[in-house]
């Protein structure tokens, strides 16, 4: 709940379509890490797919969670 994803509503069972215009289709896991990282408190846009809808977030990047 303390990430951006938490933040912005992103919930169980999302299919993510889009990250800032781009298909993640098109993305290895290295491209859709590289797509979702970023400098702190950037913005990232993202399209889901939420039980038939279609749903837009822009999340603001935040730090990795703390180890420990």
């Amino acid at each position: 709940p303390e990430l951006a994803a938490g933040k912005a509503g992103l919930q169980p069972g999302d299919e993510l379509l889009l990250i800032d215009g781009r298909d993640v289709r098109d993305l290895d896991v290295r491209g859709v890490h590289r797509a979702l990282g970023g400098s702190v408190g950037d913005p990232v846009k993202l399209t889901l797919l939420r039980e038939g809808r279609v749903i837009r977030v822009t999340l603001r990047r935040t730090p990795p969670p703390q180890k420990g």
